[in-house]
C-alpha cells in the first residue's frame, strides 16, 4: 500500500460500530430461501469499546518505499526513519548486465533518487541527506524490526543539502565519492555482478549495501520510490532510482562514456530503523507496550510505522455468537465513525487502508505478525492498523 496510509495523521475519534444481519430478505444468501418460513432475517448492533495499543517493534523487512528522515509533531511526537537496502547489478528485462572492461576508467558516479512524496511541517527548511555503506550483510531469510539497528560505515559516501516542495514530482542526485565510485567500478567488472540483489547467492558477494541517514535537523520525512518495472529494457538517469557508474575505456576517448547501473528496489533485502520520542506529545503516557490506553481526550489513533493502533474488543459479538443457535451471518459492517483531521494542513490526511488484525489477549498480533502467541488463549480481539505487519 501506499506510506501516504502509513504514515497517516488521522486520529479517529472512534464509536467502533460493527453491525450484521440482513435488511433484505432477498439478499440472504444463495443457500436460503427468502420465502420460506422457516428463516426470518434480523439485524443486530453493537458498540464496541477501543483503546490504544503500541507495538514497540514493528515488522519493517521489505517495505514498499524507503523512508527516511525526520518530522515532528503535536499528536505523535518526533519521528525518525533510517533505511537499509542491499545493492546489486540492475537486470534489464529479464537479462544482466555484461560485466566491463577491467580497463574501465572511472569518470563519476551518481545516485539518482526517485521521491515518491514526502511528510512534514516546514518544507522551506533545508534537508540533509547521508548516504552511507553498511558494514555488514542483510539477509533475506530474517525478520528485520523497526528497532534494529545495521552498522554503517562512519563516514558517508555521498551527502546532499536540499529543499522539496510538498507535492512535486522530486529528483535527487547525490555526486558518489571518488573511493566509492572505483569499487564499484571495480565489482562491476568481475561475474559476481551479475547476480541481482534479489538473488540469494548475492548475500556472499562484496557489493556492500547502502544506508539512507537523515540530518540531525530534518523536519520530514522523504519516501524513496525504489521500484523499476521487469518488463524496462532500458532505463534514464532520474526516471528511477538508481545508482549509476560512468565510465570509459583507455583505448576510447573520454567523452565517449558509458555505464554500468546498480539497482536497490523490487526484491533486494530492505528494512528500516524507526525511533519515536512521545515524551511532548499528546500519546506521552503510552510508554509500556502491548499495555492498553484510553486517551483522556476521546480519540484513538493510528500511526502504524511507529507501531501506534486502535484496539477493538470484540468479546461482545462473540458473546452473542455464542448465545444464538441456528443463525446464519449474511452481511457484517465494521463502522468508524466521525474521523477527524488533526487540523495541520501539511501532515497528511487519510489513511489509504485499514485493516483488521486478530490478537491474543496479551494484544500481540495472532496472524499474519510473525509473533508467538499461547495457542489456548482467547482470540477475542483485533488491532485497527494498516496492516504493517
Amino acid at each position: 500500500m501506499n506510506l501516504w496510509g502509513r504514515m497517516g495523521r488521522w486520529v479517529l475519534a472512534i464509536a467502533g460500530l460493527i453491525a450484521f444481519g440482513c435488511e433484505d430478505p432477498s439478499e440472504i444468501g444463495a443457500e436460503l430461501n427468502p420465502n420460506d418460513d422457516n428463516f426470518i432475517t434480523l439485524f443486530k448492533e453493537f458498540t464496541l469499546p477501543t483503546s490504544v495499543v503500541w507495538s514497540d517493534s514493528v515488522t519493517t523487512d521489505f517495505p514498499p518505499e524507503l523512508l527516511v528522515g525526520a518530522y515532528d509533531d503535536p499528536n505523535f511526537g518526533k519521528t525518525e526513519a533510517i533505511s537499509y537496502t542491499q545493492l546489486g547489478g540492475l537486470e534489464l528485462g529479464g537479462n544482466f548486465q555484461l560485466p566491463i572492461s577491467p580497463d574501465a576508467i572511472l569518470d563519476s558516479s551518481k545516485l539518482f533518487l526517485r521521491l515518491k512524496f514526502f511528510v512534514g511541517d516546514n518544507f522551506t527548511q533545508p534537508q540533509k541527506l547521508f548516504i552511507h555503506t553498511l558494514m555488514d550483510t542483510l539477509f533475506a531469510n530474517i525478520s528485520y524490526k523497526s528497532t534494529r539497528r545495521t552498522p554503517i560505515s562512519k563516514d558517508p559516501v555521498a551527502e546532499l543539502e536540499f529543499n522539496a516542495t510538498a507535492g512535486s514530482d522530486t529528483l535527487l542526485i547525490l555526486k558518489i565519492n571518488e573511493e566509492f565510485g572505483q569499487e564499484l567500478l571495480t565489482l562491476a567488472s568481475v561475474d559476481q555482478i551479475l547476480i541481482p540483489a534479489s538473488d540469494p547467492l548475492s548475500q556472499n558477494n562484496e557489493i556492500p549495501g547502502l544506508a539512507f541517514v537523515p540530518g540531525k535537523d530534518n523536519n520530514y520525512i522523504l519516501a524513496i520510490d525504489d521500484n523499476i518495472p521487469a518488463s524496462r529494457t532500458e532505463i534514464t538517469p532520474g526516471e528511477f532510482s538508481v545508482l549509476r557508474v560512468y565510465y570509459h575505456l583507455e583505448s576510447n576517448a573520454p567523452d565517449f562514456a558509458q555505464h554500468f547501473d546498480f539497482s536497490f528496489g523490487n526484491t533486494a533485502v530492505q528494512h528500516m530503523n524507526v525511533v519515536n520520542d512521545r515524551s511532548s506529545s499528546v500519546l506521552s503516557e503510552i510508554s509500556e507496550p502491548f499495555t492498553e490506553y484510553v486517551p483522556n481526550n476521546g480519540l484513538r489513533y493510528v500511526q502504524p510505522i511507529s507501531g501506534i493502533h486502535t484496539k477493538v474488543d470484540m468479546s461482545e459479538v462473540w458473546d452473542f455468537v455464542d448465545s444464538v443457535d441456528g443463525f446464519v451471518v449474511n452481511n457484517a459492517e465494521f463502522e468508524i465513525t466521525e474521523v477527524q483531521d488533526i487540523g495541520v494542513d501539511d501532515f497528511i490526511s487519510t489513511l489509504a487502508n485499514i485493516s483488521l488484525l486478530f490478537t491474543g489477549d496479551n494484544n500481540k498480533v495472532v496472524a499474519n505478525g510473525g509473533l508467538l502467541f499461547d495457542a489456548n488463549s482467547n482470540i477475542n480481539l483485533t488491532v485497527l492498523s494498516d496492516g504493517s505487519y
